[in-house]
């Protein structure tokens, strides 16, 4: 399976390099859907059919596989440089609800699957798979949208089977931001319960939880990223970035370095308009919720940190009035990773961000 994914999403992950337009990406997408047993010359491949619905109305889907007479499941089409939209995926869904049809495929910069059930308000994003080579869900995708393999039955009891796992994953996620949250308090408790454990004997649950009362401890992701769950540490959302005062470089520096909760404010404005705020004693930098970045990656940004960066602009933006909108603050370890997520491509984040004075990040930056 994993070969065959390779074969699939070669054309399109070219195609996304390229950034070819719609209509190129449409014909391309379904030639290689011919690679996974569907076929255009026996009608299993629909070309934007026109379904009749009601006595009057039309609707036009990208694409609709068809297997005999039935309808197996329907696809909506963008460019491969696009970013996805609230909208588009509202269109999706009409589509699945028109057709009576429990799954749908968005293919644009990425491919992902949306199941829809009665019971759900809104069609659920099951399964999303980068376009690129060796993706373990991309075996598996192949796996499932195979014409051998395809049946309603079957890919209705996969998506089930994700809904499950992502609310497990859901559910851990919740266990982690706690721990992040207030990792103190968390990691104190459960060394206190070791420690009694081991030395009492020696010492009495006064002694231990004295000695750790003067130990601190954080968590963070391994990848740098924290979402709201550090929200305790930052300021009020009516002191962030209002009524800015001046103050020398010097002021500035001395004043911002005292403790871990005087954050200093910044901000980027290349290819960007967003805010953050800065942390010296950790170097690390928040971007905060409401900032506009980039949706499109610079021709500098290797492939690695594309992928990274696609993730992240899926995981933590959304699309309002065109525009790509960071929905939760985001921790980054330093200024350069915060600078490249918003811009696009590489960036020294120590001289792109600027504090409230414009002065570039360098003059808190740690030798």
């Amino acid at each position: 399976m994993q070969e065959k994914w390779n074969q699939f999403i070669y054309v399109l992950s070219e195609a996304k390099k390229k950034g070819v337009d719609e209509e190129a990406y449409h014909t391309q997408i379904e030639n290689q859907l011919q690679l996974l047993g569907w076929f255009l010359y026996n009608g299993e491949i629909c070309h934007k059919p026109n379904i009749p619905i009601g006595n009057s109305k039309y609707i036009q889907p990208d694409i609709l596989i068809k297997k005999g007479d039935e309808d197996m499941f329907v696809i909506e089409v963008k460019r491969p440089v696009h970013s996805q939209t609230e909208r588009e995926r509202l269109q999706l869904e009409s589509y699945m609800r028109q057709l009576k049809l429990e799954v749908g495929i968005y293919i644009g910069e990425h491919i992902e699957i949306f199941y829809d059930i009665p019971k759900n308000k809104n069609a659920i994003s099951v399964l999303k798979v980068p376009l690129e080579l060796n993706n373990k869900n991309g075996a598996k995708f192949i796996e499932k949208f195979s014409k051998e393999n395809f049946t309603k039955e079957s890919i209705a009891d996969f998506c089930e089977e994700r809904i499950k796992e992502m609310q497990r994953q859901e559910n851990l996620n919740k266990i982690k931001e706690s721990i992040i949250a207030d990792a103190q308090a968390q990691i104190a408790e459960s060394l206190s319960i070791y420690l009694l454990e081991k030395y009492s004997s020696s010492f009495s649950e006064n002694d231990i939880k004295g000695m750790l009362a003067t130990l601190s401890f954080t968590a963070k992701d391994k990848e740098g990223i924290v979402t709201s769950a550090q929200s305790a540490i930052l300021p009020s959302k009516e002191d962030r970035f209002d009524n800015p005062k001046k103050k020398t470089d010097k002021e500035t520096k001395n004043n911002h370095t005292t403790e871990r909760g005087n954050l200093i404010k910044c901000f980027i404005t290349r290819n960007s308009d967003a805010k953050g705020l800065f942390n010296p004693i950790d170097q690390s930098l928040v971007v905060l919720r409401g900032s506009k970045v980039n949706p499109q990656h610079l021709r500098n940004l290797e492939e690695a940190r594309r992928k990274k960066r696609d993730q992240q602009l899926a995981d933590f933006t959304e699309d309002v009035n065109g525009e790509r909108i960071v929905n939760v603050d985001i921790t980054f370890n330093s200024p350069s990773g915060a600078a490249v997520f918003c811009v696009g491509g590489s960036s020294n984040g120590w001289t792109e961000w600027k504090d409230e004075n414009q002065q570039e990040l360098n003059i808190y930056k740690e030798n």
